[in-house]
């Protein structure tokens, strides 16, 4: 496909040549019988990558041990909250404001952990009704931490995780060989947050972040429509301010 006999392709700044519909791709590979990169549709080419790169074995195995020693195999909720105010909102809503995060730039700086556990605790109501004692892991940036750790204390029936059980920890006593391996190029925050994408994509519910890549990379490996189920969870948090005149009346 690419005139190469060599066995790995880089493929450059994606972002700035592939036209896609973010959440509607399907992590499916190419048919062999494809000739040209130039035929095949943006969508499908991009499907095929998200099929074809996958996290290293370890982390895929660090994740699936988490999962069944942690959550000891029941079904769990997953939040991704992508929005710290230093680079996402600094980013989207300062540098290059625009229409598409017009709805998420108005109300991020007023919403608080209690709204975000609310959005996703009332949705989880109407989806099951054995909700009590659900599992729920929050994935975000470092920077964010702070926050996560007040989403997790604001939850009401939803079982947050104990210090001890934090993935770092866990990953680092229980796949030595593997942490080595892998800090020796690269971050252990990196580390993390891929074995979190295994989490993510592992989760029965899944609350992404709108306009995160990090979210759009889970998507399409998930089974959606096949017991799991996901929502955007900036859209959940505004549904429910909007239900709240004097809230609303101070944000807009």
């Amino acid at each position: 496909m690419f005139g190469t006999s060599e066995r790995c392709a880089i493929y450059a700044q994606p972002f700035h040549s592939l036209k896609m519909q973010y959440g509607q791709q399907h992590a499916v590979p190419l048919s062999s019988s494809t000739k040209s990169a130039s035929r095949v549709e943006d969508n499908n080419l991009f499907s095929a990558i998200i099929e074809a790169v996958r996290r290293p074995s370890c982390i895929v195995n660090a994740a699936s041990r988490f999962v069944a020693q942690v959550f000891h195999g029941n079904p769990y909720a997953a939040i991704h909250w992508r929005y710290d105010k230093k680079d996402w909102y600094r980013y989207h809503c300062v540098v290059h404001y625009g229409p598409k995060f017009r709805n998420a730039c108005e109300i991020l700086p007023s919403i608080t952990a209690r709204d975000i556990a609310s959005g996703v605790e009332n949705m989880l109501r109407e989806e099951t009704s054995d909700h009590f004692g659900l599992f729920v892991y929050i994935a975000s940036p470092p920077s964010v931490e702070n926050f996560t750790k007040q989403i997790y204390d604001s939850l009401e029936f939803l079982v947050p995780l104990e210090e001890k059980n934090y993935l770092k920890n866990f990953f680092s006593m229980n796949f030595q060989s593997c942490w080595k391996d892998l800090t020796n190029f690269m971050d252990v925050d990196e580390i993390v947050s891929l074995t979190e994408m295994e989490i993510m994509v592992r989760s029965k519910w899944f609350f992404y972040s709108f306009g995160s890549t990090w979210s759009e990379n889970i998507r399409p490996l998930r089974k959606v429509g096949s017991g799991f189920s996901e929502a955007d969870v900036l859209s959940l948090v505004r549904n429910a301010l909007l239900k709240q005149p004097n809230r609303v009346a101070r944000i807009f």
